[in-house]
């Protein structure tokens, strides 16, 4: 609850209606009314909440036809469910540079789990040279890999300032140029793509 008279909030119950898959309130620090929601016909089906908000900070996307609340004004929130994959054993390595917005990043990182239960180890190295920013992981929380897909998310600093950060990998075989990594950070911009240089090597 994030100040005002009222949030909104979505809640998705899960097929048995005995617990949730997710909850979370809406708004900023005004006040916010719900007034209809709905989902897509997805596998894992999106849900999009309407309403109106007096919060000038109410948080909005990139590209956001209106970014500035009025007195009053509508909203639209997409939720996208994400199905992440289960649990794997394996080991992910990859190290290497990509193109970044005005200069070039590499990365260095190696990531890996015995089984499907046990505990995941490993770590990442990543610097964006255009930025300065530099990104060393403190622990990887979760790790999944889905054929020559990986994903490996968890806690880091950036520049020695604590941070979250979300990997994707794709092993697209030799020479591994073909290969992609892209990370983002405190859920800012997702930097990076198709290698300029180096290798990824899924297990």
């Amino acid at each position: 609850y994030g100040g005002g008279f009222a949030d909104a909030f979505v809640t998705k119950l899960n097929s048995t209606g005995s617990g949730l898959v997710y909850s979370s309130y809406l708004g900023g620090s005004g006040t916010e009314w719900a007034q209809g929601i709905a989902i897509d016909q997805q596998l894992s089906p999106n849900a999009y909440v309407t309403g109106r908000t007096d919060s000038a900070d109410y948080p909005t996307t990139p590209g956001a036809f209106q970014s500035v609340v009025r007195l009053t004004d509508a909203f639209v929130a997409q939720i996208v469910d994400v199905m992440l994959p289960p649990p794997t054993a394996g080991r992910v390595t990859g190290g290497g540079t990509i193109n970044v917005t005005s200069g070039i990043g590499n990365f260095h990182f190696i990531v890996q789990r015995q089984t499907a239960t046990g505990p995941i180890s490993g770590r990442l190295q990543y610097v964006n040279h255009a930025s300065g920013a530099r990104v060393q992981s403190q622990t990887i929380d979760s790790f999944a890999i889905a054929g020559n897909m990986a994903t490996f998310q968890g806690t880091c600093t950036v520049n020695g300032v604590p941070c979250t950060f979300d990997v994707h990998v794709t092993d697209n075989g030799e020479p591994g140029t073909n290969d992609t990594f892209t990370i983002t950070v405190n859920l800012g911009p997702t930097e990076g793509g198709t290698l300029r240089s180096g290798n990824i090597l899924i297990r």
